[in-house]
Formats: C-alpha cells, structure tokens, sequence
C-alpha cells in the first residue's frame, strides 16, 4: 500500500465514483454472485444500505475498495453484503482496514452483530480458507452449529450449506447468544435483505439443531 486509505459513503445518487467502484466490483466479483448494475442503483438509494469506498492518498477518484453494508432499520443487525479489494491491493491492509471501518459505521448505527455469509471451508479450497481466516483475524466468530441457507430460489428446494459469522465490539463479549437471539437475525435477513416471509420453512431447519445458548467460537 503506498498511501493513506481514505473512505467515504456514497451517497444515494450515482456519482463518478460510484461508477467507478462499480467498474472495481464487476473485475473482482464472482460473476455468478454479481447483481446487476440497476440492482446496485437501487440499493445505493435505499437508506438501509451503505456504499463505503475506499480510496488512496494520491488518488481520490480510483477506488481500490468497496463494501456494501446492510442495516436493518430496526437496529437489530447489520449484514456485511460485499467487500471487495483492488488485485493490486489485496495483502496490502486495504481489506482489514475497510472491515474495520465498515465494522464501525454497523456498531454506530446499533448493529449487534455484524454478520458475514460465508461458505463452509474446504481444506482443498484455499480461497474460502483464506477468507476465512481473514475475517477470525478480524475479530468475526462463528455461529457454533449453526448451517446457513441462502434464501434464494425454492424453499423446498436443496441449498448450499453455509456459515454464519458475527462481529461485534471488543465491549461486548459476545461469546454466546440465545437462540431466539439467532432466530431473530436470521428472520431479519430473510424478510429485510431477501424479501423472503418470516415463515419461510428454512429459517426453522436451521434453528432446530441449536441448543437454547448458542456459542460463539473463534
């Protein structure tokens, strides 16, 4: 890294470096996990979401980060959607430095936890190991026991298992949790991020494994 990291949060109107951020995230994301550029507009003006932009010194105008960051207007939890770092950039602190930040803007805004969706670990996939280990460093645990479904297409359909990790403040010790605690973040996502209703059959398969005080283990 050869500069100060400088972030700022877009605003709700598509700017020029909106455009560009956007043109970072269609080279860095998954294609098959990229929306579409008009679902991007629409979420920026959403004041649920926040568009956070991280730039160097010598450059303001290039983005060589972005994150996207869900806050429930509830204040229940916060879902960490997208964050994503320049090739040129990545082992270089701009990833911990921007989670740091976004991390920061969630807590501020009431968010208890932070969440990530994260794919569960192979020992032959090193980029999922990776990431990870990336965000243990960063303080995230994971939910003890917990498989996650992604909301999307069939209900009653299989769906990739995954895992489920929080953050929150040093502060807050937050080693266990109830599990109507859980159910909670999970009917939020569900209903605010995926439009999915509250009795969507998945939420009740992933909550009945759990025990009544649900770990968090790093």
């Amino acid at each position: 890294m050869s500069g100060t990291i400088h972030f700022q949060r877009l605003g709700v109107e598509p700017t020029a470096l909106f455009d560009a951020a956007y043109a970072l995230y269609a080279e860095v994301i998954e294609p098959s996990t990229q929306k579409s550029l008009a679902a991007l507009v629409k979420m920026l003006a959403n004041p649920a979401y926040h568009f956070i932009v991280a730039t160097l010194e010598e450059d303001a105008g290039v983005p060589v980060g972005m994150a996207i960051l869900y806050v429930s207007p509830r204040g229940a939890v916060a879902l960490l959607e997208y964050l994503l770092v320049a090739a040129r950039e990545q082992s270089r602190g701009v990833g911990g430095a921007l989670f740091e930040y976004v991390a920061k803007v969630a807590h501020s805004l009431g968010a208890l936890p932070l969440l990530i969706e994260c794919e569960e670990a192979d020992e032959r996939d090193v980029t999922t190991i990776r990431r990870l280990r990336f965000y243990e460093r960063l303080g995230c645990k994971r939910v003890a026991g917990l498989t996650y479904y992604l909301p999307l297409g069939d209900e009653a359909g299989a769906a990739h298992p995954m895992i489920l990790l929080a953050h929150a403040p040093p502060t807050e010790h937050m080693n266990v949790v109830r599990k109507t605690t859980v159910q909670t973040w999970l009917e939020t996502l569900y209903t605010e991020v995926y439009d999915r209703p509250q009795t969507d059959p998945r939420i009740a398969r992933i909550l009945e494994p759990l025990p009544e005080q649900v770990p968090l283990i790093a």
